[in-house]
């Protein structure tokens, strides 16, 4: 049975990349629960279409997923182009989930590897959000818009034994390993800046830490940078 959406994003789109499992899931569902017609996008479009399947239904045009491979240009734009038909119009929440990992010693770390990091946690995530820039722009539309990059917070520190470079670093979110309240903490926080409780946040980064700030405790620990385009 549809319901009538409710809650802070009522109505509101919000594309999430890396959809399909753990940390991304999970966002994806509360943003639903918040009233958010939901774009699960992921290069798994099989997990994709489970996580939208399994999230609370609004009145069409409802969730949909999106298959996309973050680190290509034409996959990207062609993602976009696609929720934005799905929906009518862009997504104005952007939670960018994507991000793999190559756990390896300096020495040890493969130039393939290397650009694959890049590619996927650096690259895709400036496409990404390029492109959600450009079709807000193109639609004129005058209401507000949140971006929620998410990462680790390995990202802000030099391990001298492993290849974990400011920047480059994120922790793979497949919810595995990680406490099984880390995703859902990280869900939470990320509903507070896709929504107008959060007005007057910008540019801001979040650490969700679980308390602690040592990384052999809380290794897990990520952090949202919330760039605020458009005035509301």
């Amino acid at each position: 049975m549809l319901g009538r959406s409710a809650g802070r994003l009522a109505g509101v789109v919000a594309l999430v990349t890396g959809g399909a499992s753990g940390i991304g899931r999970a966002v994806s569902g509360r943003l639903a629960r918040e009233g958010a017609r939901v774009a699960v996008a992921d290069r798994d479009m099989s997990g994709a279409a489970a996580t939208a399947k399994g999230l609370p239904r609004h009145c069409p045009p409802d969730h949909g997923a999106f298959q996309v491979d973050v680190a290509d240009p034409k996959s990207v734009a062609g993602m976009v182009r696609g929720v934005q038909e799905h929906f009518g119009v862009p997504p104005r929440v952007l939670v960018s989930c994507a991000g793999i990992t190559r756990d390896r010693m300096f020495l040890e770390m493969g130039e393939r590897e290397f650009r694959e990091v890049l590619g996927v946690n650096l690259e895709g995530t400036f496409l990404v959000t390029q492109e959600v820039t450009k079709a807000l722009v193109t639609s004129g539309d005058p209401g507000g818009a949140s971006l929620v990059l998410v990462g680790s917070v390995v990202a802000k520190v030099w391990d001298p034994l492993q290849f974990r470079p400011a920047g480059i670093y994120r922790h793979p979110h497949d919810g595995q390993s990680a406490p099984k309240s880390a995703g859902q903490d990280v869900a939470d926080v990320v509903a507070f800046l896709a929504s107008g409780d959060s007005g007057y946040v910008t540019g801001a980064t979040l650490e969700v830490t679980g308390a602690g700030s040592d990384l052999e405790d809380f290794p897990f620990a990520l952090f949202c940078f919330v760039p605020r385009l458009l005035d509301n």
